[in-house]
């Protein structure tokens, strides 16, 4: 009887023993996952306007925009910003909240220094881009 309780005991310790190594094991590959999904970082949908950093124009009515995160965003321009060749004096005029995630979320705003005047142009869309992506575009 007594070696009834203790071949169960160490048939208890052995199946313990192997649930603990199936867990670190799991724990050492989320760990891996989120290691790689933090190098391959994605860019949020929206484009927050309140944290905008450098932009590069890229074409007539393609505007390169980063955010402060350095994250890309591909925003095709219309109106009268099309053909300029300097954005580097931009901010937006919200249709509500500060999140640019479609067109006419917001109005493009430039200025040419060192002149006061404003210049208001149409957002037609934003696209989130991939780093790879925005170096490309950013090459010129």
């Amino acid at each position: 009887m007594n070696m009834r309780k203790a071949l169960g005991f160490s048939v208890a310790g052995l199946a313990a023993g192997i649930l603990t190594v199936s867990l670190v094991t799991t724990t050492q590959a989320e760990e891996k996952d989120d290691r790689e999904a933090r190098s391959e970082r994605v860019t949020p949908r929206c484009l927050d306007g309140r944290h905008v950093g450098r932009t590069h124009v890229v074409d007539q009515n393609t505007l390169l925009v980063y955010d402060r995160f350095d994250n890309p965003y591909k925003l095709d321009i219309g109106g009268a910003c099309r053909s300029m060749n300097d954005m580097s004096v931009i901010g937006f005029e919200f249709n509500g909240s500060t999140e640019i995630c479609g067109a006419h979320d917001a109005m493009l705003l430039r200025q040419e220094p060192p002149s006061s005047f404003v210049t208001r142009c149409i957002i037609n869309g934003i696209v989130p881009l991939t780093r790879e992506e925005a170096a490309e575009l950013d090459k010129g």
